[in-house]
This record gives structure tokens, C-alpha cells and sequence, in this order.
């Protein structure tokens, strides 16, 4: 919404559309002053008790902009015209709290769509990934104690069941083989042949020698 005396940065049906979904600014540009939000009305859902929705304003000139508007007293009109408005937006969104609600819990609704499907889609992508499985696993990694027996350090990558990430995991061989994996925090962790072989049951067969 525009005036001569201020902009405002969102209307009222799309506040009361909750586009930010339980947290919304509206902010105020007054003509005659710098900033860009000299007024700043904060609409926000309760979390706790009974939810309600909470209206608070906040005002800060940020210094004259004279070659805006030359006068001080036609700055300070739209400041409080601005001020004014704010005032009055929040007291009509308050009567209106419950359209709010209404965006807010449909909201909430969408998202919980979205995130059964995300399961749904996550799950088929598991499903159409077997795990390698003990017995698969017992071989793979006795290969990469053999290779690192032969070379002294051998590496490869097992991917994460219906995922794209892999799991790094090598082998070195000094007096006697050690094997070790990369965790999801990219840190290494030291595990022993029977830990590994059972953590690699569990991951994809898709395995790559690095």
C-alpha cells in the first residue's frame, strides 16, 4: 500500500493471507525520512497457552530526508499518519485474528501433506534399494582388508539405503588391519571388523572401490 505520506509494505489481504505463516512484518517507509522501515508493525502466533496472536509496533525515524521533504513538520504528519495507520491495522487485524488462524492452521495442513508424501517418496526409494545384507557384507569387507594388507590402505564408499550419500570407510594394515568409517559430521571413527560388518548389512549394495 502506497500514500503520499507513507508506504506500506504489505496490504491487508495479504497479511491476513499469513504468507510468512504465523510471523509477518509489516514495515512502513514514511516519506521525509531515510529508512525503509521507520514503523515496523510485528504480527505473531503465540506458542504457548492458548496460541492467540500478538500485535506490537516499533518506530525510529533513522533521520530526516529534507531533500524528500523539505519541512520538518510535513515529515513529522507522515510519520504520525504512518503511525496512525499501523495503530489502526493492528487493532482491525486483532478483530480479524481468527482469519489469521484460518491461513495459519491451513498452513500447517499443506505442510503436513507435504511431508506424508516426502515419506511416502523416501520409504519407495528404500524399499527399491535393498540392504547388502550380512553375509554380502562379510565379503566386501574382508576384500578391503585384503587390499589393504596388500598395499597397506584400501578405501571404498557404501551408499546409505535410498539416498544419495555415501559412506566413506577404509582399511589400513600396519602389524595388524584396522578399519575406520567417516561419520556425518565428515569425522573419522575407528570400528572394529564385527561393528563394520554389521553397519554395512545395513547400507545399500551399491559399493564403489575407491
Amino acid at each position: 500500500m502506497t500514500s503520499p505520506q507513507f508506504a506500506r509494505s504489505l496490504t491487508v489481504e495479504q497479511i491476513l493471507a499469513d504468507r510468512n505463516h504465523g510471523h509477518i512484518t509489516v514495515r512502513y517507509k514514511v516519506h521525509g525520512y531515510w529508512s525503509s522501515d521507520s514503523i515496523n508493525l510485528y504480527i505473531r502466533r503465540g506458542w504457548t497457552g492458548d496460541h492467540s496472536w500478538e500485535f506490537s509496533i516499533s518506530h525510529s525515524s533513522g533521520g530526516r530526508d529534507d531533500k524528500e521533504i523539505k519541512e520538518d513538520y510535513e515529515a513529522v504528519k507522515n510519520f504520525s499518519a504512518a503511525l496512525l495507520d499501523a495503530s489502526e491495522l493492528a487493532k482491525y487485524l486483532q478483530v480479524n485474528s481468527e482469519m489469521l488462524e484460518v491461513a495459519y492452521q491451513n498452513y500447517v495442513e499443506d505442510m503436513r501433506k507435504q511431508d506424508q508424501e516426502q515419506e511416502l517418496l523416501r520409504q519407495k526409494a528404500i524399499d527399491e534399494d535393498p540392504a547388502m545384507g550380512m553375509t554380502e557384507a562379510e565379503v566386501e569387507v574382508d576384500n578391503l582388508a585384503i587390499r589393504a594388507r596388500a598395499s597397506g590402505f584400501s578405501k571404498m564408499k557404501v551408499k546409505i539405503r535410498g539416498s544419495d550419500v555415501w559412506i566413506p570407510i577404509s582399511a589400513q594394515c600396519r602389524e595388524r588391519i584396522s578399519f575406520s568409517c567417516v561419520n556425518r559430521f565428515g569425522t573419522a571413527v575407528r570400528m572394529n571388523k564385527k561393528q563394520l560388518i554389521e553397519m554395512v548389512a545395513g547400507l545399500s549394495k551399491q559399493i564403489d572401490y575407491v
